[in-house]
């Protein structure tokens, strides 16, 4: 297939799976309109690959990166402070709408985009696509050519992997069985083109994850290139891969990657170095915020402060409508640097600080180049959770206090340093693998709130039940007879999966929408 009909039939593949479509290479003319060398391939995955990273609260040269995540979970709670922009977009996700597209619709905050996720994956897919599908038509050496196939495979497994926690059901789903239960459409090549896909299986959508992570890791391997915070490397491909494992219930996977990752890399940031604030909120520049590549726990760091989950939850100078929910608030402990729970609230709080008298996240501000990442802790809190797994599996090699010790080291980055709760023992928990178990599931709430564990660990529990409450009359009271309204989301409820998009249904017909 020739060079420019290639393009070609990606733009109409897109088109017809999405209902919408954006160029790869501004069209200069017919030499330059596609790449011709590794070199120029390696700057289209860049462009067209890779999630964009913006440079500021306020960018515009970014896209919004589902920054809807946080809104369905349990760890936020909403304010009537603004009804302009915040409010408006967050609202609808925050009560799990079933009319969610006709509610978002008519809105003018952000662009389509933003409330279309299948589209967005899918575009990012289409050009890790066209990077593969090209590696054979372009000048470069092997080893040029091997980096970018891993990258370009490492960026569609997070892709798929993103898509097919929001569309399908989760892969341990008790009741729908994942070789059964519908999932997203794959697309294998940039070459398939004109018609529509159906739904593959769950199950088949991880398989095909697998198939190309495996392929990503045995390619990435081979030099170990490691550029920048801001490119895929063998490291951060290892994540992803003991993070789809971590899905599957595959536990000695997850062992095999963390292992590795751990063995390789076994650096986390402790809290006592860590610059602190000089003052906390959005625009406090002197801030150095903790989703930052100079973290040297950071292996790869992707999307704005706008165009990550964390806008609308530190947007000033409206004051925050999304802040930290009680519940989250509440578990965590004295002389936790993250966030310590009292009135006072003494700095510093490098994960929540008080915001307008409420709590707000604070990982990142208006001068974060990233506010998505991959990074070390993950790799430590999978391990633990793969070893609790195996011994209440009744895996007798399988050492309690090995995951343990995986928490307490990341306890102890994040404490004050002597402090003597740092570290939990065994004993403390009664040697029992439940307890133990559901202590790792605080601890990982603790240390990856408001990025994008929360609503997929959520599903991968059991979809348990979720109450959200707004107030008209909170924070202000402005009319004492407007009721609380609460909204539920039954546990293994429908909206534990998005309905897919108007646009993609009309431009899909094989596409069967989710109830």
């Amino acid at each position: 297939m020739k060079r420019n009909s290639l393009l070609i039939s990606i733009l109409v593949a897109t088109t017809i799976l999405t209902g919408g479509c954006r160029k790869f290479l501004k069209e200069r003319s017919q030499d330059e309109l596609t790449p011709q060398t590794a070199a120029s391939l390696n700057e289209l995955l860049a462009r067209e690959g890779y999630p964009y990273v913006a440079s500021g609260l306020t960018a515009s040269d970014g896209f919004v990166f589902c920054n809807f995540l946080n809104f369905l979970d349990d760890d936020v709670h909403m304010q009537n402070r603004e009804n302009i922009y915040v409010q408006p977009y967050a609202r609808p996700f925050y009560t799990w709408s079933d009319k969610l597209y006709d509610d978002l619709g008519n809105l003018a905050y952000g662009q389509q985009q933003s409330r279309n996720p299948y589209q967005q994956l899918y575009n990012q897919i289409r050009g890790c696509n066209v990077v593969i599908d090209m590696l054979n038509d372009i000048s470069g050496s092997a080893d040029q050519k091997e980096q970018l196939e891993g990258e370009a495979l490492t960026l569609r497994v997070y892709y798929y992997f993103m898509l097919v926690n929001l569309y399908g059901r989760p892969y341990n789903d008790p009741v729908n069985k994942n070789d059964a239960s519908p999932g997203v459409p794959i697309v294998r090549s940039g070459g398939i083109a004109e018609k529509p896909l159906a739904r593959n299986t769950v199950k088949e959508v991880y398989d095909f994850m697998v198939a190309d992570i495996e392929r990503a890791i045995s390619l990435l391997e081979r030099k170990k290139n490691i550029s920048t915070v801001y490119r895929i490397n063998y490291r951060s491909a290892w994540l992803l891969a003991s993070r789809i494992y971590l899905h599957m219930e595959q536990w000695e996977k997850v062992l095999t990657y963390t292992n590795k990752l751990i063995g390789d890399y076994p650096l986390l940031t402790d809290l006592n170095t860590w610059k602190t604030p000089m003052a906390q909120g959005a625009f406090s520049a002197p801030n150095a915020p903790f989703l930052d590549a100079s973290n040297v726990e950071m292996l790869f760091l992707f999307c704005s402060a706008r165009t990550g989950d964390l806008q609308p939850i530190i947007q000033p100078p409206l004051g925050p409508v999304l802040i930290a929910s009680n519940e989250l608030t509440g578990i965590y402990e004295t002389n936790d640097m993250r966030f310590t729970p009292f009135v006072s609230n003494p700095s510093p709080n490098f994960y929540l600080t008080r915001n307008s008298g409420y709590y707000t996240g604070s990982k990142v501000n208006a001068n974060s180049p990233g506010a998505r990442c991959f990074r070390m802790s993950e790799a430590y809190a999978n391990r633990a959770e793969a070893i609790i797994r195996k011994a209440l599996a009744g895996d007798g090699n399988a050492s309690l206090q090995a995951a343990l010790d995986d928490l307490n080291y990341i306890r102890i980055s994040r404490f004050k340093a002597g402090s003597s709760n740092a570290v939990v023992t065994l004993a403390s928990l009664n040697n029992d693998p439940i307890k133990v178990l559901d202590f790792y599931k605080l601890e990982r709430r603790r240390e990856f709130c408001f990025e994008e564990f929360r609503w997929f660990d959520l599903r991968r529990y059991g979809q348990p039940q979720i109450v959200h409450t707004y107030d008209p009359n909170e924070p202000v009271v402005t009319n004492p007879s407007l009721p609380v309204e609460t909204y539920t989301l039954p546990q293994g409820g429908n909206r534990y999966l998005l309905k897919f998009p108007p646009t993609a249904l009309q431009a899909n017909p094989l596409l069967t929408q989710n109830p």
